[in-house]
């Protein structure tokens, strides 16, 4: 089970995972390895937040009213969820993934799996965005310039729900 943040105990430190998905479809090596450069900086970010906000918890400043409290509470939720993201992404990459998509991940996006990928590349090509609306927990977050090319070539998240 997961240990979520609270604000009444000392968090522990997160270590990175790591994944061995060189040579997939679609994706290329050098785009994940920037991708594993990004998820340990959220990683490395997270920690040091945590640290930050343990140590003014300690000290009795831990208050809303407290700006850089506040702040750093911000800043948690940004980077631990750019952390989680990254492992959802991850965990979910496989080289064996293509074909058709799964009943579980039709359902998951209204049935109409066409529709979906035209409206997922459309956002695609917006600056700044990551996915994860109707598709989690297939692929809870994608790397938008690569989508694309990722749906194009079939090689694609596995679906747990093909499992079910």
């Amino acid at each position: 089970m997961e240990r979520v943040s609270t604000l009444t105990q000392p968090q522990h430190q997160h270590a990175p995972k790591k994944w061995n998905l060189a040579g997939l479809q679609g994706i290329s090596d050098k785009t994940l390895e920037l991708h594993f450069g990004l998820y340990e900086g959220y990683v490395k970010n997270t920690n040091l937040l945590n640290e930050q906000l343990d140590e003014l918890t300690k000290n009795g400043q831990a208050a809303g009213a407290n700006p850089h409290f506040a702040e750093l509470t911000r800043r948690l939720g940004f980077e631990r969820n750019g952390m989680r993201l990254h492992e959802y992404y991850f965990d979910n990459l496989t080289a064996e993934g293509g074909g058709t998509p799964s009943r579980g991940f039709s359902d998951a996006v209204g049935g109409d799996v066409e529709a979906w990928r035209k409206n997922f590349i459309a956002v695609g090509t917006m600056r700044g965005v990551t996915v994860h609306r109707k598709i989690a927990p297939f692929c809870s977050t994608i790397e938008m310039p690569s989508v694309s090319r990722m749906l194009r070539s079939k090689s694609s998240c596995r679906s747990e729900a093909r499992n079910r």
